[in-house]
């Protein structure tokens, strides 16, 4: 009697934790899904479950779908996950950590599959993680730092780099610099060397999928090992980050990059105001350094104006299109935060290197606007309003020239008031091609047509988006291609 009593309050227990998931984001859903979330959560110990339904209560509470929730929950009805708990039910710190890293993967990457998580679980079931993970928790550090402190950083460093899903030889390599480092009895979870480690890894997953094809990238080098040491001996993350992409999309050019990286880093920086080195082509920005005061005279000028913020790392996928470009255009790029800077560096480029042929303006998109900074107020995007800019354009672009937006919806067919449709009303554009929809730019064809004494010119003839967007084209206030 006693023993169905236990069961029936433990079966109350996951069911209630169900139904306040749903419950609190005011979410209908029917007795049998409950009752299979319920059943999903009872798979794991309580402070376990606690940990997964708060993450599941805030995908709820981001998305307001039913299916997001339950999507999530099928992926903790993982065999891998659930034996990884069971394995780590010794230490609650270390347990209780990993759950609420797992939580927090299922509701920023969506739409992962279920095998992801099950690569990520293995990760930490591997023996040698596992056995340096308990070595860890047994260890009495001499530190001031709590051994709580302590072992929840290695839970979280060692989370990023499960993430990145690391092959075996990137897991060799890792646990090679972990044993050096045993043999020299440092204790990890405070190790200075150990941190340099960990946080290249984190910086490569300021892009989650970027970060797995960055390391998976970098794996394939003959010295990987020596060029990950020399990422880890750079204090700024962020400057981590942008020579790791960088590497990634001009992997055959490693060892120039790394030979020339500083030089060209503050060159790129003084002379064109650019901070995101990693979503452009290597190609292009050893160009625009070794000509910074000079224009490739046999090659029309196309100036790219770039956004400083990216919240989801969209424009780190353009290096493609860019060398495209390349092969035809001096490229100059160019990033900006805000409507004044957008101003005052279109009009240095045009002082510098004359009219361009081809403004390309890149930034998160809607309808009316384009965001370049990560502030609130007006002066950080580009929108109907702002005149300055349409007259900074104006000066920029020869008479006749093409303008490109890479922005999501600036296009839109359903109105006359589009961005786009507005700047070519206010600025002597040819065309300005533009996306009707979210999107991001796939490929661009260009078309060279001879003119008098042998000499040619090239223009935009088309400009192809991703996710079926259509490209909407205007002059002069009007919609040419409806």
């Amino acid at each position: 009697m006693v023993q169905k009593e236990t069961i029936e309050r433990a079966d109350k227990f996951y069911i209630n934790l169900a139904e306040e998931i749903f419950k609190s984001n005011r979410i209908d859903i029917s007795k049998d899904e409950i009752n299979n979330v319920s059943r999903v959560l009872s798979t794991y110990p309580r402070n376990i479950a606690n940990v997964f339904s708060f993450w599941l209560r805030n995908i709820g509470s981001d998305t307001k779908n039913k299916e997001d929730v339950m999507n999530a929950v099928k992926k903790l009805e993982s065999h891998e996950l659930n034996n990884l708990f069971s394995k780590y039910s010794f230490n609650s710190i270390v347990s209780e950590k990993l759950a609420s890293k797992f939580g927090n993967y299922l509701m920023a990457m969506k739409n992962s599959d279920a095998g992801e998580i099950d690569k990520i679980a293995e990760f930490f079931a591997d023996h040698e993680v596992y056995n340096f993970i308990v070595k860890s928790s047994k260890s009495k550090n001499k530190s001031k730092l709590q051994d709580s402190e302590i072992l929840e950083n290695l839970a979280s460093e060692f989370f990023e780099i499960a993430s990145l899903i690391p092959n075996e030889k990137v897991k060799n390599f890792l646990f090679s610099e972990i044993k050096k480092l045993e043999n020299e009895r440092i204790p990890i979870g405070i190790s200075e060397e150990f941190s340099k480690i960990a946080k290249v890894f984190s910086a490569m997953n300021t892009v989650p999928r970027l970060g797995q094809r960055t390391l998976s990238t970098l794996s394939t080098l003959p010295d990987f090992e020596k060029v990950f040491l020399k990422l880890s001996e750079i204090n700024d993350n962020n400057e981590i980050r942008e020579l790791a992409y960088l590497l990634n999309n001009s992997v055959s050019e490693y060892n120039d990059i790394l030979s020339n990286w500083n030089k060209v880093k503050r060159s790129l920086k003084l002379n064109y105001n650019i901070d995101f080195l990693g979503r452009y082509p290597w190609r292009v920005l050893k160009a625009m350094s070794e000509n910074e005061d000079k224009r490739i005279k046999e090659k029309p000028l196309a100036v790219l104006i770039y956004n400083k913020s990216d919240h989801n790392g969209a424009f780190y996928y353009d290096y493609k299109v860019i060398s495209q470009l390349s092969n035809e255009y001096d490229v100059r790029i160019i990033e900006v935060a805000t409507d004044r800077e957008f101003e005052t560096w279109s009009l240095i480029m045009k002082q510098k290197y004359d009219k361009a042929d081809l403004v390309v303006i890149a930034g998160h998109g809607s309808p009316t606007s384009i965001r370049f900074g990560g502030g609130s107020g007006p002066e950080y995007s580009l929108d109907l309003t702002d005149e300055g800019s349409f007259i900074a354009l104006s000066e920029l672009l020869r008479e006749g020239g093409q303008i490109v937006l890479f922005a999501c919806s600036t296009g839109d067919r359903s109105s006359n008031q589009s961005l786009a449709n507005i700047i070519s009303a206010n600025v002597h554009a040819s065309a300005v091609f533009a996306p009707d929809k979210p999107t991001g730019p796939s490929e661009i064809l260009l078309k060279k047509t001879k003119g008098k004494r042998n000499t040619s010119s090239v223009f935009v003839a088309e400009v192809k988006y991703t996710k079926g967007a259509y490209p909407a084209v205007y002059s002069g206030g009007e919609l040419k291609n409806k």
